[in-house]
């Protein structure tokens, strides 16, 4: 019986140890240099981080100035001149798609009113030597005199002979409208000058009433 008690006794005393072998505060101290550790390597990975953000945003400021210097110099010498036709018709009566003539109006070989013919056009630019060009942009305002508010509209159109659009360029609004454009680089609208009837064409509405007329630039590069 005292055999039993002494074994017990020693099991217990085992687990005792086993269990509970060192005390809050000893483990306490052996893990206090983590949270340093921790916030020390995390100092230091916050601090890479930012050198190579930094890095990276000075690599791509150096490279768009590169490519802008690049464009730039391409453009400079690929460049090609760019022309203008202008002009302002003449004050039209009000209507729905009335044709806007200049003053004097022109007329093509077979005598039909046109807003503008090249043919009439005599002057050293590629338009006026009756040279074939590429329309590229333009600038329009229609203005408006009568019934305030009422819906209006003007457009503009090439003919010569050749391919691509004939509408290339449209305006709306009450009253007074504007609208401006330049086509995207490759784009372009052939016109073919050497054409005898090469004209173009604008039209405009005002449908409640009054006088309108067309200011037109119309941007181009010969050929």
């Amino acid at each position: 019986m005292e055999a039993h008690r002494d074994s017990d006794q020693e099991a217990i005393d085992l687990g005792r140890v086993l269990i509970n072998p060192l005390s809050v505060s000893e483990v306490q101290s052996m893990f206090a240099w983590l949270p340093k550790a921790t916030e020390v390597l995390g100092k230091r990975f916050s601090a890479a981080v930012v050198a190579e953000r930094d890095s990276m945003r000075r690599f791509l400021q150096s490279s768009v100035i590169v490519y802008g210097l690049l464009l730039a110099t391409t453009s400079r010498l690929n460049a090609a001149t760019l022309w203008s036709i202008y002009w302002t018709s003449a004050w039209m009566p009000c209507g729905d798609g009335v044709m806007l003539l200049s003053s004097p109006p022109h007329r093509l070989t077979n005598g039909t009113l046109v807003s503008i013919a090249q043919r009439v056009s005599n002057d050293s630019s590629p338009w006026g030597q009756k040279l074939p060009i590429t329309i590229i942009g333009y600038s329009i305002i229609h203005e408006v005199r009568g019934e305030k508010g009422q819906q209006t509209w003007m457009m503009v159109g090439s003919a010569s002979g050749g391919p691509g659009a004939d509408v290339f360029a449209m305006t709306a609004g009450q009253g007074n409208s504007s609208s401006s454009l330049m086509f995207p680089p490759g784009i372009g609208l052939p016109h073919d000058g050497k054409h005898p009837d090469a004209h173009i064409d604008v039209y405009g509405s005002c449908p409640g009433g009054g006088e309108q007329r067309g200011l037109v630039a119309i941007f181009y590069t010969s050929p």
